[in-house]
């Protein structure tokens, strides 16, 4: 898994790509905690998931909600096949974040 973080006009974009399983979903769960605190909007590039499981699924949803309260607008963008399929199997809802 890899992650890069840049500011962008209007925000900072997050991209993830790889696998991204139990111990990555941490990391990115601290850098997007660290994003809202610095940004008002943070986008996270998914174009580059290669494997996803239900941690990280788990961090996405946790993540809106600290965005949510943080008046942080939080969009996922680019989304993979595999993490749309990996979505689809577990009920979770892209459409909530703009995918």
């Amino acid at each position: 898994m890899g992650t890069v973080a840049k500011d962008a006009e209007g925000g900072q974009v997050i991209t993830v790509t790889g696998g991204v399983g139990l111990d990555e979903a941490g990391a990115i769960k601290a850098l997007l905690l660290d994003a809202f605190g610095e940004h008002d909007a943070v986008t996270v590039d998914l174009s580059g998931v290669t494997e996803v499981d239900t941690c990280f699924l788990q961090v996405l949803v946790s993540a809106q909600k600290s965005a949510e309260k943080r008046g942080v607008r939080l969009t996922l963008s680019d989304t993979s096949e595999e993490l749309r399929r990996a979505a689809g199997r577990l009920g979770f809802n892209l459409s909530y974040y703009g995918v």
